[in-house]
């Protein structure tokens, strides 16, 4: 009996560090992916990705800008006063605010940690997809609509936890890898309807 406990419990450990290696490779990955898309900065080593570290709302702001792929103008109004106008994220958090992807609040909090489903909100909006449902737990919403899309494999309810940026990553990798494919199939299809 106690052998079977100890072999239950070797195997429990050893399935638990496959599926937190097999979830810190996708993010790996993930980095890797968005680096070659120009999306983040591309690091010579892996760990300079800092995937299991909680990223700053102005850190988030650049990779929403880029995710977007649209041209991020080189100013800044000091929209939001406690944006340092003449700081590297300024442009990025105020083209946010151009795009509608954030409201004017009185200040921005450019240093507080984003959370996991403000970061979702921002990647749905930045890639024009649209909710699934609206209720009044917003939250829940974008969570539900990133699970029917395919663009998390698993929902989640920590909806205020901060949000890693290796998740960060993956989820943002995600939604461009629909959407690449989705603009794949478009492809496909408009060449077989025109050799008909």
């Amino acid at each position: 009996m106690k052998l079977q406990k100890t072999l239950a419990i070797l195997l429990l450990v050893s399935f638990s560090f496959w599926i937190s290696f097999a979830s810190t490779q996708k993010e790996k990955d993930a980095a890797l992916y968005l680096a070659e898309r120009e999306i983040i900065k591309k690091q010579s080593n892996i760990s300079d990705y800092k995937l299991d570290l909680k990223i700053s709302r102005m850190e988030t702001m650049k990779i929403i800008a880029k995710l977007s792929g649209k041209n991020v103008e080189d100013k800044c109004d000091g929209i939001f006063p406690d944006v340092d106008k003449n700081g590297w994220g300024c442009k990025y958090i105020e083209f946010a605010y151009r795009e509608k992807l954030i409201a004017k609040n009185d200040l921005f909090r450019p240093n507080d940690f984003i959370t996991k489903t403000e970061s979702m909100k921002l990647i749905l909006k930045a890639k024009w997809i649209e909710k699934t449902r609206v209720t009044k737990n917003w939250q829940e919403d974008y969570m539900i609509t990133a699970y029917e899309k395919g663009i998390i494999e698993k929902k989640y309810t920590d909806f205020n936890s901060s949000a890693l940026r290796g998740w960060i990553f993956a989820t943002a990798t995600s939604v461009v890898k629909k959407e690449e494919e989705k603009k794949r199939i478009e492809k496909e299809k408009n060449i077989s309807s025109e050799a008909l």
